[in-house]
């Protein structure tokens, strides 16, 4: 590895500045940062004329330390210009694949450990669950929550906002119950049948001591049928079944709703999503739930979260339709580009998985893109 690569690795993957630094002090934070083997810093030293090599010993300045770990959740170090070309390569047709380096360099340049976050309840007997990987979205909903606080998490599809919920629900050992769209009232109350009456998933989750209840895709819901059932989505709120029960919320049966909107209606994007009422909003604090860095990384490693992010960047910026990239996709993307299978068969795969409802033409114009951002 050159000088010139050197540096331009030490700042891609470490952030270290190496303007101004001679030759032999490249090469000292190569080696301090495992670039480079003492071999090859002892090789550089002894092509060095004697006088010269002297005189670098004598003038040079100690080395920079190494950076200390980032500690989680940082987001890892951007991938370097090599490990994207990589993957561009597997994805254009004249791309000759080296299935080893790929493995090699994923293996290299893995995302770091996930953040494990363990929450101690005190309300509850005590309790230490460790609910693994999580999105920034969960530290604050989870507080609100644990105080008797409703929560409606919106932001854009597949971002994992339902997932976060049950974690919430695993974190403070509560049961979790999950419904989706409301269209009619009779969702949240059951209905008799001739074998007696069947109960609905608000019914299960009243009857349980803690429940959390998840209502997904609330603004695809029907606003009158929310309206009909408002008081179930008050905090000491109380419903009659057709079986003549009534139940009351404790403090400790709580509701996460989810959604692409924040509840004021339809947008460019997603243009079937209905106006909530505000009565009813004014029930939940709003969290933006969004795509995150870490868990992208997470689900994909950092060579297949970084294309997709700037794929899916150029999709916004050409204002093109017909395909999403998230979380999921990722996902996809890296079981396809990690799964020992013909080179061929794998570029088609990946195409067809970031390619999705694009045209030809549209597809192509990111794939140049996408390549000259490289």
């Amino acid at each position: 590895m050159n000088i010139a690569t050197l540096k331009l690795t030490l700042l891609k993957a470490f952030s270290i500045k190496t303007v101004g630094k001679s030759d032999y002090e490249v090469m000292q934070l190569a080696q301090a940062n495992g670039l480079i083997t003492n071999d090859q810093l002892a090789a550089h030293v002894n092509a060095i004329p004697a006088a010269a090599e002297v005189e670098k010993f004598v003038n040079a300045p100690a080395p920079a330390p190494a950076p200390a770990p980032t500690p989680a959740p940082t987001p890892a170090p951007a991938p370097t210009a090599e490990i994207l070309a990589q993957l561009v390569a597997s994805l254009t047709p004249t791309a000759n694949v080296d299935e080893a380096r790929i493995v090699e360099l994923i293996k290299e340049h893995t995302t770091p450990a996930p953040r494990e976050l363990i929450v101690k309840n005190p309300e509850f007997a005590p309790v230490e669950n460790n609910v693994g990987i999580t999105h920034p979205a969960f530290d604050e909903a989870i507080e609100f929550i644990n105080i008797g606080i409703d929560v409606f998490f919106y932001g854009e599809t597949g971002s994992g906002k339902s997932t976060t919920a049950r974690k919430i629900a695993d974190a403070l050992n509560r049961p979790f119950f999950s419904m989706g769209a409301l269209m009619t009232k009779f969702e949240t109350l059951g209905i008799k049948t001739p074998d007696g009456y069947s109960p609905s998933v608000i019914r299960k989750w009243l009857e349980s001591d803690n429940g959390l209840l998840c209502i997904d895709e609330i603004d695809a819901s029907n606003p009158n049928a929310l309206t009909s059932v408002m008081a179930l989505f008050d905090s000491n709120g109380e419903m009659t079944f057709p079986d003549g029960v009534t139940l009351q919320r404790s403090e400790k049966h709580q509701i996460v709703i989810t959604g692409n909107t924040t509840g004021n209606g339809a947008n460019a994007k997603y243009n079937s999503r209905m106006k909530l009422d505000d009565a009813f909003l004014t029930r939940f604090v709003r969290i933006e739930h969004g795509y995150d860095e870490n868990v992208e990384n997470y689900l994909g490693g950092i060579v297949i979260a970084e294309y997709a992010r700037k794929f899916r960047a150029l999709l916004v910026s050409k204002k093109l339709h017909g395909a999403i990239i998230a979380p999921r996709t990722i996902l996809q993307a890296a079981t396809v580009f990690n799964y020992q299978i013909a080179p061929n068969i794998k570029k088609r795969m990946l195409k067809t998985i970031f390619k999705q409802g694009l045209s030809v033409k549209d597809y192509q114009s990111i794939a140049v893109e996408l390549d000259a951002i490289i």
